[in-house]
């Protein structure tokens, strides 16, 4: 199954749920329908610097482009309820149509089989594929709302990178004395 969202009116990010246990979203709209999926975090920050190098690349093929209008406004980036994602995201492809000056962000679903414990399925079953068609704007503010949504997670330590509980954090680097 793919679906193709073109062009979507609306294209966003979400997270749900108190840092260190929130779930993320993508949802696009067309005119008659919505379609969310969930993603992991670790995806977001792929496709944040995916997309800055898509940019870059795209500008220096294609010179006489304006750059992208980044501005957002969290009201509009809020994903919709009711929030039923259709598949859970393994792949995530960037594909620019020149003729048409659009992007398309290919979404891949990612298959598991029901073993304990799940191990990724061989090519017995086909993923199914969302195309979501978008402007340069819309994807730029997609990766700035995207940075925006991580820097609201849990803060980090200085010193070993990891992130800091809200009852504190056992740093490595301070041989385990809790740092609050």
């Amino acid at each position: 199954m793919e679906l193709d969202l073109n062009p979507c009116i609306r294209l966003t990010i979400d997270a749900i749920g108190k840092p260190g246990q929130r779930t993320f979203f993508i949802q696009g709209e067309t005119d008659s329908e919505t379609v969310t999926l969930i993603f992991e975090k670790i995806q977001l920050q792929s496709l944040i610097v995916a997309i800055i190098r898509f940019f870059e690349d795209l500008h220096q093929k294609y010179l006489d482009l304006d750059h992208e209008n980044g501005e957002f406004t969290e009201s509009n980036m809020r994903i919709s309820p009711p929030v039923d994602p259709l598949f859970r995201i393994g792949d995530i492809n960037l594909v620019y149509e020149s003729d048409q000056d659009k992007v398309c962000l290919v979404t891949n679903e990612i298959i598991f089989e029901q073993n304990d414990p799940p191990k990724l399925m061989s090519d017995q079953i086909e993923a199914r594929i969302v195309n979501f068609w978008c402007t340069r704007d819309q994807l730029s503010q997609l990766a700035n709302w995207g940075v925006d949504l991580i820097q609201r997670g849990r803060p980090i330590c200085p010193l070993c990178n990891e992130p800091i509980e809200p009852e504190g954090h056992l740093c490595p680097k301070k041989n385990g004395h809790k740092k609050h």
